[in-house]
C-alpha cells in the first residue's frame, strides 16, 4: 500500500508524519514545492507520478480572515484542488481521505451538529471548504470526509501556541466566550486516520464523518485550560487572567459561527471516538514542553 499525504508543513500533516514514523507504511508527504494547490492543472500529473493507493488531503487555506480577501485563492485550494484529487482517485482506484471543518455551519443550532444537518457557512473559508466537500463527494462517493474542529498541535500556527506567545508579555487577555466548538488535537486526529486505515482501504469507512474531540468549550474556556495546564507543566512562570468577552467586543473580518460543536455519535458507533478536548490540550502542551526542553 502506497500512501500520499498532500500537505507537509500543516498541523495535520506534521501530526501524520509523527503517527506514521514508527509504522511500516510506504508514505510520501507532498509539500508546496512539489505541488502548489493553486495550480490545479498540476495535480493530475503529480499524482500520476506518485501512483498512490491511498491519498490523504491534509492541505487547506485555513486563514479564516484572509480568505475574505483572497476568496479566489481559497476556492482553488479548498475546493477545486480537492475535487481534482478526487477525480484522479476515481479514475485510478485510489482511496481518499479529505479533511474538512466545522465552519461549514452557520452556528444557529442550539444543539451539536450532526452529519445530516444542512450546512450554511457564514464566511468565505467555510464556503470554500463546503464546496470542496460537495465536489469530492460527487467525484468520489466512497471518499472519507472528516469534519474536524478548532485544531491545535505543537506544530504550525494555532490558538494554543498563540495564547502562550501572548502570555509571555501580558498578565491578562480578553478572550471570546460566546463561540462554542470542540478543540481537537491534530495528533489525535492523525492517530485516528492511521488507526482506521484498514477500514478505509477495505471500503468500510467512507462518506462524511464528524471527527472532533469529545466535549465542547468556548475560546475563553480553551484559553483558561491552556494556561492552567501550561502552569502545571512549567511552560508559564505566572498565572494569566482570562477576561471573557463577546464576539462583538473582538471584531474580525470573517464572521464565526456561535455554535460549531460537532456531534460525533457516528464516529463513536464504530469505536473510533477521539479523546476529550482537555486530554488533547494536555497532549499538545506536553509535546510543546518536550520541544522546548530539547531546544535548550
Amino acid at each position: 500500500m502506497k500512501i500520499a499525504v498532500v500537505g507537509k508543513s500543516g498541523q495535520v500533516a506534521q501530526s501524520l508524519y509523527q503517527a506514521f514514523e514508527q509504522l511500516n507504511y510506504d508514505v510520501q508527504f507532498i509539500g508546496r514545492s512539489q505541488l502548489d494547490l493553486a495550480c490545479v492543472d498540476h495535480i493530475m500529473p503529480v499524482l500520476d507520478a506518485l501512483a498512490p493507493s491511498v491519498l490523504i488531503n491534509s492541505a487547506a487555506f485555513t486563514a479564516v480572515d484572509l480568505a475574505e480577501e483572497q476568496q479566489g485563492l481559497a476556492h482553488l485550494v479548498n475546493a477545486q484542488a480537492p475535487i481534482a484529487m478526487a477525480q484522479w482517485c476515481s479514475k485510478n482506484d485510489c482511496r481518499m481521505v479529505h479533511i474538512s471543518t466545522d465552519y461549514v455551519f452557520d452556528g444557529a443550532n442550539k444543539l451539536a451538529y450532526t452529519e445530516t444537518d444542512t450546512p450554511s457557512p457564514i464566511n468565505a473559508y467555510g464556503a470554500t471548504k463546503l464546496a470542496g466537500e460537495m465536489g469530492v463527494s460527487d467525484a468520489l462517493p466512497e471518499a472519507l470526509i472528516l469534519r474536524c474542529s478548532w485544531v491545535h498541535s505543537p506544530y504550525g500556527r494555532n490558538f494554543a501556541k498563540t495564547m502562550l506567545q501572548l502570555a509571555d508579555s501580558r498578565s491578562e487577555l480578553n478572550i471570546v466566550d460566546d463561540q462554542m466548538g470542540c478543540p481537537t488535537s491534530a495528533q489525535d486526529l492523525a492517530d485516528l486516520i492511521v488507526t482506521s486505515l484498514p477500514q478505509i482501504v477495505d471500503g468500510e469507512l467512507t462518506g462524511l464523518v464528524h471527527a472532533a474531540a469529545s466535549g465542547n468549550a468556548s475560546w475563553a474556556d480553551l484559553a483558561q485550560e491552556i494556561f492552567h495546564q501550561s502552569t502545571l507543566r512549567g511552560l508559564l512562570s505566572s498565572s494569566i487572567t482570562v477576561n471573557r468577552i463577546s464576539s462583538s467586543e473582538y471584531p474580525q473580518k470573517a464572521r464565526r459561527p456561535k455554535n460549531s460543536v460537532l456531534d460525533c455519535a457516528k464516529l463513536r458507533s464504530i469505536g473510533l471516538a477521539l479523546p476529550g478536548w482537555r486530554l488533547g490540550v494536555a497532549r499538545t502542551l506536553t509535546n510543546l514542553k518536550i520541544a522546548k526542553v530539547s531546544a535548550l
